[in-house]
């Protein structure tokens, strides 16, 4: 589907869901067709933090599961925000490239990255359009992304199988072949994403999951096949499903390539480096499995699970990870839609890490594996033996 400019796109333009897609995804998302969704999910919008103040580069985020998953799309939002081009200034800094060449990119002040992470409106629209085109593309591989959008009407009559959620019958899918195809599209119907108490993240999810396709989900799945992406019951996003919105990869592991585990049987993780990271916390099973390839990322934008909840790490310089120099001492931010006490004044969490050694001292009496934080274990299992200061924050995970 290409819609022309200008021109005001309706969701019925875009294909009716059939009640068999419509159960194939039900069931492959909440494990039944029968299942109620649940207002977590339907009505929750990707809302940002007002525009220009602290934190307006973050989405708001509920104190349910799906904080994870909007902490999944929050990479790509940062990554448009950071590494991103403006798409009024792109032919403007293609005419700078070309007489500039040898010229080397100016390193942001301090102050002009605090700047940056409190962008306007305009910016944060932008944000929203070019991150959800973004992952869209990455789960179909490059191409044919598929967005869907809920009509007014049923797109059919639910048979006894199909238990109706005023939604994911009412879906209307738009299957582009690029982002520019898709991009109007999007536009069009960005009130509806970030609507408050809307269907924007329940739309993004489904948009995610008919891209990427139920069989290759379900064979990248491999044992975990019969885990729904969301349990419902459980209130839990599952590994698949986060490490699909992350890399493209619905793979529920997290060693590189191929791997024997648990004795069991070899399984596949992922396969080459991604744009984003993670970083796991000791506590977690899957810690000592935890591959290279997404200790290395593309761009310094690190996803971290630390007692089952995530967060994101990450540096506004591109270039961090080009040079050993650089990881010598740097910063990084840390955003996890942190609640400060009423009490306390909000401020940004700007972690110090010095990998050049110098780890805090023991304290005598206490045992190390106790006391030390969370996130700190994640990013060590990067940066071994680091020193790692909080400035002043007391460290949290939540």
């Amino acid at each position: 589907m290409q819609a022309k400019n200008g021109e005001k796109i309706e969701p019925e333009e875009g294909e009716a869901i059939t009640e068999d897609l419509a159960c194939d995804l039900k069931n492959i998302c909440w494990g039944g067709s029968d299942k109620p969704l649940k207002a977590t999910w339907t009505k929750q919008g990707l809302v940002f933090h007002p525009e220009q103040k602290l934190f307006a580069y973050g989405l708001k985020m509920p104190t349910n599961e799906v904080k994870n998953f909007l902490i999944c799309i929050q990479a790509y939002l940062l990554k448009q925000l950071l590494f991103g081009e403006d798409p009024s200034d792109s032919k403007k800094k293609s005419n700078a490239r070309k007489y500039n060449k040898n010229k080397k990119e100016e390193k942001l002040t301090e102050a002009a990255i605090e700047k940056k992470l409190q962008p306007k409106q305009r910016v944060q629209k932008e944000m929203i359009i070019e991150g959800v085109l973004d992952v869209i593309f990455k789960a179909a591989g490059g191409e044919n992304g598929i967005f869907c959008i809920p009509g007014d009407k049923n797109c059919f009559e639910p048979t006894q199988r199909y238990l109706s959620d005023t939604i994911t019958e009412k879906l209307h899918l738009f299957t582009c072949k690029n982002k520019d195809d898709m991009r109007p599209v999007i536009q069009q119907f960005y009130d509806v994403l970030v609507k408050e108490a809307g269907v924007g993240t329940l739309i993004l999810l489904y948009s995610i999951i008919l891209s990427k396709g139920f069989d290759k989900i379900k064979d990248e799945l491999q044992d975990k096949v019969d885990i729904p992406l969301v349990d419902l019951d459980m209130a839990v996003c599952a590994d698949g499903l986060l490490n699909l919105v992350i890399t493209g990869q619905a793979t529920p592991y997290v060693h590189n390539s191929w791997a024997f585990v648990n004795g069991d049987a070899e399984r596949k993780g992922f396969v080459g480096r991604s744009e984003f990271g993670m970083l796991l916390s000791k506590e977690n099973p899957l810690f000592k499995l935890l591959g290279v390839y997404m200790k290395t990322p593309i761009l310094p934008i690190w996803l971290t699970k630390c007692e089952g909840q995530m967060g994101l790490i990450f540096n506004p310089n591109k270039d961090l990870l080009k040079s050993k120099g650089m990881e010598n001492k740097f910063n990084l931010y840390y955003f996890a839609n942190y609640e400060f006490d009423k009490t306390e004044t909000p401020k940004q969490t700007l972690i110090t890490i010095d990998s050049r050694g110098g780890q805090k001292e023991e304290v005598a009496g206490f045992d190390e594996e106790d006391t030390t934080p969370p996130l700190e274990t994640a990013i060590h299992s990067k940066w071994e033996d680091a020193g790692i200061d909080w400035n002043d924050t007391e460290p949290y995970i939540w």
